[in-house]
């Protein structure tokens, strides 16, 4: 349990990292004073997002692929399932409580700005998936005691 938690928190370190580079390069590209705003302000609540959503998911995910005593591929579908879900889930519970307009003006276009952040949710909760697998499959479980 304690060599799961000191990966996560690995994961999440490096998921910031990537996070805060595209927020860099975002800001190098240019753009008016709302794109900035609007690149700063997402990565900020993006980043906690993360942090206060990503990292419960992540080791309850874990935990729960654990109790079910999956192993292999049925391990790595599962727990990406779940990531996706829970992206999807979370960002359409805040969009719904905070943006409900958002939602509703979007619904008749795949490409709406509601839909663009349901995926970009998922997308960071994919990332999240993506950057532990890889730090389990490249280094052994003794790494982390």
């Amino acid at each position: 349990m304690f060599n799961m938690i000191i990966r996560k928190t690995f994961t999440f370190t490096i998921l910031l990292l990537v996070l805060a580079t595209l927020m860099f390069i975002m800001f190098s590209l240019g753009g008016g004073m709302g794109f900035y705003a609007f690149v700063f302000s997402f990565g900020v609540y993006g980043m906690v997002a993360m942090l206060c959503l990503g990292f419960p998911v992540s080791v309850l995910s874990e935990w729960l692929i654990w109790r079910m005593q999956k192993r292999g591929m049925s391990r790595i579908l599962l727990s990406l399932a779940v990531h996706v879900c829970s992206g999807g889930i979370f960002v359409n519970i805040y969009l719904l409580l905070v943006y409900p307009s958002v939602l509703e003006n979007s619904t008749d276009t795949l490409w709406g700005l509601g839909s663009i952040l349901i995926y970009t949710g998922i997308a960071f909760f994919v990332m999240i998936w993506l950057i532990d697998e890889l730090l389990r499959l490249k280094l052994p479980n003794d790494t982390w005691s």
